[in-house]
């Protein structure tokens, strides 16, 4: 069966908090979080292998915690620190430990954050005790309709996983020999920042890469977006070019840019991927539309990370389009994307008024419930300035 990228949304998520400026309680002056911070914790188990269910949303693995006795959406985000609700820390009153300017992968609009220690979060028979976490209500619309919160890497880190998002089950346990079953395909080291998050060195088109092995990014491959560079080393037709908004984090979309979709072979930890397809972007990732092609397992004690091939996926890869993508902006569908080389009728900032006579009430219905992924042709309703315009798409095949 062929694997194809679906390009309607076209916006890559974001979770990750990697950078972080730390100011202690009450004081003016910026100071360093201490690495205790992110070790604190404890975990106890019921069981010697513990079975997680998850749901994959929009390409992310999301499942369901207990907090103080209600049930909550956790995204599982390697590349992001534990967020929990800023109501379990009002219902808690969890004492703060320190304030910080909180970051998404966008860097411009940090925001003050309370870090507080969390006594107990369950997932089954699972509880983490006693964790570090930042307290925040997430507040991005489109966020808030895939998660609730997050399991991020300093949570992880406490015990070996075992993920396999084809049957939407994560395995756990204290020892990795328990998890292991099967022969490995590729094995990648990877180091770690200071909330855990682990990174592969790598390597596209000759530029050494640091991958971020990040969960909560719904794409395959990110690079930072040197636009130049990746289409002068590019094959013409491996290669398309995007315009406008590429990518969302916690805080919203990023802003307006010209970037780039490429396919091309990746190295990871001297291990080849021919034909893969990567996107241009705040930095170098690998996320969870790659790893849903195989069982992953993951060591955090040993610095380790295994992959299994998945017998259900293969590795040819192309993207199909109608040559746009859409988002909600003050409550109104907007085109906020297009690929130049799809020669699109439309043009960002359209308001997108219905599609298929279908009109779409909020960002919700659109991302859970849109049936474009299924049609090869769709009619198009928008409003450009006081005219209402109305447009046949057909899709397209890309970097096939």
């Amino acid at each position: 069966m062929k694997k194809t990228i679906i390009l309607l949304l076209g916006i890559v998520l974001f979770s990750a908090c990697d950078s972080l400026q730390i100011f202690p309680k009450n004081s003016k002056g910026i100071d360093k979080i201490p690495n205790e911070f992110f070790e604190l914790g404890e975990v106890k188990m019921k069981n010697q292998i513990e079975t997680i269910d998850f749901e994959m949303v929009n390409k992310l693995p999301v499942c369901q915690v207990e907090i103080n006795g209600k049930n909550y959406r956790f995204l599982i985000d390697t590349g992001a620190l534990t967020i929990i609700p800023r109501e379990v820390f009002d219902e808690l009153e969890l004492a703060v430990r320190y304030r910080g300017m909180f970051n998404d992968f966008n860097n411009e609009q940090p925001q003050v954050k309370d870090f507080v220690i969390l006594p107990s979060l369950k997932i089954n028979n699972l509880e983490f005790k006693n964790i570090g976490a930042v307290a925040f209500t997430i507040e991005n619309d489109l966020m808030k309709c895939l998660y609730d919160g997050i399991i991020g890497a300093n949570m992880l880190a406490k015990l070996k996983w075992k993920f396999d998002y084809s049957n939407k089950k994560a395995y756990a346990s204290k020892s990795m020999e328990d998890l292991i079953e099967e022969q490995i395909d590729y094995s990648f080291p990877f180091t770690t920042n200071r909330q855990k998050s682990p990174y592969i060195k790598g390597k596209i088109l000759g530029k050494s890469l640091n991958f971020l092995f990040d969960t909560g990014y719904n794409g395959r491959f990110s690079v930072p977006n040197e636009y130049a560079f990746y289409k002068e080393n590019s094959a013409e037709n491996q290669f398309i070019t995007t315009t406008g908004v590429q990518a969302v984090g916690l805080y919203g979309p990023s802003n307006t840019v010209k970037s780039f979709v490429l396919k091309a072979e990746v190295e990871v930890a001297e291990m080849t991927f021919p034909d893969e397809l990567i996107s241009g972007g705040n930095g170098a990732f690998m996320g969870s539309e790659f790893l849903a092609d195989y069982i992953y397992l993951m060591n955090w004690e040993d610095q380790v990370i295994y992959l299994k091939k998945n017998k259900k996926s293969t590795q040819n890869l192309k993207i199909e389009s109608f040559g746009y993508g859409s988002l909600f902006v003050n409550g109104k569908l907007q085109v906020v994307k297009i690929i130049e080389e799809a020669n699109s009728p439309l043009k960002i900032g359209d308001e997108i008024q219905s599609i298929n006579n279908h009109v779409y009430a909020d960002v919700c219905a659109y991302v859970l419930d849109n049936q474009e992924r299924e049609l090869d042709e769709i009619e198009l309703q928008i409003k450009r300035g006081k005219q209402v315009l109305n447009f046949t798409l057909y899709k397209e095949e890309f970097l096939d």
